[in-house]
Parts: structure tokens; sequence; C-alpha cells
């Protein structure tokens, strides 16, 4: 059986959730299927070097079943002849009479007789429509609505996003299969402070701190973070920075002003993006990851804050209990006080810090990216009995 996936997220710079899933999705298949054979497509038109470097480390070389196909076709080009002429097929791209199809990506590939295979990150811009760009709307909406029609099966994330989409248009639970994401290995408890201290110094950040890593966008509560942040204890914010990771993203501009606002430009660290590489690190240096987000269609960073050991308070909302379980402190995202308090129960408690630090570390390990793959595995060989 010819299985392609959509690897198109590969071919950017700064990689996020939906990157990290197509990634080690990618690294872990052909460990565990010799049988099918995997072609890995994107159109890298002017990003090149960010997808070599994955196809790289994914050792893509080192399988007799992996290959890549890339086409050179600029992806605006290519989404609009897929559009509204339907030429030319994935089929013609790879030079491959495609039997599985899977998309990561939000594309529409024409294909000439292949099964479709969409995976769901989470339907934020239908059901929060207010915290995205008009434009960004009509796109999903178009996009999803086209997927209804065309795919043979979905992957969710989390039955938080199989609910959303069994709810928003009728779709045959059958269509629909929870697959969990996965905190890669690196993500681990370091004991070498060596370690710790070069990413501290690296982002200039002296002494103990709160973390939150995301994008900077209104659907991460990072205003109501900060508002929780200003009404903690003036010897808790003497002792402990608020360090905001993460690319900006859209409508950004109110989380800075919060800052200038309330006068906490002196203890509101903001980071930028943080590279794979430097997030283990800068995880295990923080005495406690906050994660207020209103939605999410898995929640990434709180599992691998947890795999380091760190205590976790997050939402309460959407798929994001299904991640933490027992073994953080859920609040309601809406409320500022419930969420300063339970960051100062978490500061002020080492015996609770100590209790939550350990709980984490056990909860990570019930995901994995083996599983993850183990259990797409499935799927396409089930579609392709169907085929």
């Amino acid at each position: 059986m010819k299985i392609v996936i959509d690897v198109s997220p590969l071919t950017r710079q700064k990689k996020t959730g939906i990157e990290n899933y197509v990634f080690n999705l990618c690294k872990n298949l052909p460990l565990i299927d010799k049988k099918n054979e995997y072609i890995l497509f994107a159109n890298s038109y002017g990003h090149y070097q960010p997808l070599q470097k994955a196809i790289e480390e994914i050792g893509v070389k080192n399988y007799q079943n992996m290959s890549i196909k890339i086409s050179r076709i600029p992806g605006s080009i290519l989404n609009i002849m897929w559009k509204y002429v339907h030429i030319p097929s994935a089929d013609i791209l790879t030079r491959k009479e495609i039997d599985v199809f899977h998309v990561s990506n939000r594309i529409n590939p024409p294909l000439k007789k292949a099964k479709i295979i969409v995976t769901i990150f989470d339907l934020t811009p239908l059901k929060y429509r207010k915290y995205f760009r008009k434009k960004s709307i009509q796109y999903f909406k178009y996009y999803f609505n086209e997927m209804i029609s065309k795919a043979d099966m979905f992957i969710a994330i989390s039955n938080a996003t199989k609910n959303d989409i069994l709810s928003y248009d009728n779709i045959n639970e059958d269509r629909v299969e929870v697959i969990p994401l996965a905190a890669d290995s690196d993500y681990r408890k370091i004991e070498d402070n060596n370690k710790i201290k070069y990413i501290k110094q690296l982002y200039g950040l002296q002494g103990n701190y709160i973390l939150f890593l995301g994008t900077l966008e209104p659907r991460k509560n990072i205003v109501n973070l900060i508002k929780s942040y200003n009404i903690l204890p003036k010897d808790i914010k003497r002792d402990f920075l608020l360090v905001i990771s993460g690319k900006k993203g859209w409508y950004y501009e109110e989380i800075f002003r919060t800052v200038r606002e309330l006068g906490l430009e002196e203890k509101v660290v903001f980071t930028g993006y943080i590279p794979e590489e430097d997030k283990p690190a800068l995880m295990n240096g923080a005495e406690v990851f906050v994660y207020p987000s209103f939605y999410e269609g898995f929640g990434l960073p709180p599992l691998e804050a947890m795999a380091c050991g760190v205590p976790v308070i997050s939402s309460n909302k959407s798929s994001i209990p299904e991640v933490i379980g027992n073994a953080g402190i859920l609040i309601n995202p809406d409320n500022v006080y419930e969420l300063s308090n339970a960051i100062f129960q978490v500061l002020s408690n080492e015996s609770l810090k100590s209790q939550l630090s350990e709980k984490s570390v056990i909860q990570a390990k019930k995901f994995s990216w083996e599983i993850t793959a183990r259990k797409t595995l499935e799927i396409y060989n089930k579609i392709g009995e169907i085929h």
C-alpha cells in the first residue's frame, strides 16, 4: 500500500504543535512498519532548508519504504489550481498511484482513487471566531466543509476535538478516531544544572520564574495570566519573574499593553520564540508552568512541562483535562483570582509542589509518539482494506 503523508508543515522555520506531530509521526512509522510504502509530500518552494533538516532528522534515507517528494509549485498557486481546476492530481505530483493520502495541513488534493485521512487539530476558527481574522475563518470553513464531503476518516487529537467535529455537521462517529499527541523524549528531568543555567543566561533570566510557553494570541489567555501575576503577594512577585515565551500570533498587542499599564515591565519577561532544542531546559528551570488557555485541541506544552517534572496549572476547558488528568491544578480561565491563588499555592507549598512534580512525570508517560504512530498505522491498514 502506498501512503502519502503531507509534510508541508515541516517547511516552516518555527515549529509548533502541528509541526511536532508531523515530524514525530514520520519518524516513528518506519520503525514499526516495514510493509507499506511511505511518500512524504511537501511543497517547499523557497523553504527548502527547514524541510531538508527535518528529513535528515527523520532519517528518510535509512528506510527502503520511505521517500520524499517535493513539489516546486508555489503553495499559493498550487492551492488555487487544486481549488478551481482540480489539477494536477497528487498522484501526478508524487509519480505514484496513491492508496491513502494523509492530510495534515489544510490542503485539498485532487486524487485519482486514494482514500483520504485528515488530522483535525482543533475547530477554533469555527467555535471561537472572535480570536481570528475574518479571512482565516473563511478559509478554514471552506477547507473543513470540503473535507467533510471528501474525507474517509478523520483523526482527532483529543476527545474534545472529536466531539466538536461530530457536533459540527452530524458526521458519523465511525469516521472519527481519537489519537492523542505526545511529548518528545527530549522532554524529561534534566539533572545537569549547568544546562539549565546556560539557558537562563541565554534568555536573560535571573532568579526563579513562572513560565508560560505558547503562541501570543487571544485564546491563550495571556492577559488574564498577567493580571493574575499582578495580584500575587509582593514577596512572590519579588522572588519570581513571569516568563512569557512564544512567537507573536495575532491580536497580541493587548498583552504588551497590559504589562505597561500594570507597570510590570521589570517583572514580566518576553523571550520571543524558543527553538525546540531549548524548550526542555527552559521548562526544567521553571518553578511552575501555567497554561490558562480558553481552548485547545490537545494542549501539548502542558504535557511537555509535565514530562520535565514541572508542576502544571492549566485551564479546565476543552481538551486540557484529558491531558493533565489529576496530575496538575485545573482552574477556570476566566477567573483571575482563582488562577492567582493556584500559582500562590504551588509557589508557597513545597509539599504540594513535590507531589505535583511526581504526578506529572507519571501522567506524561501515558502518552508516546510510538502509540500515536501505531494507532495511525491501524487506520491506514483499515482504510487500505476497504480500498
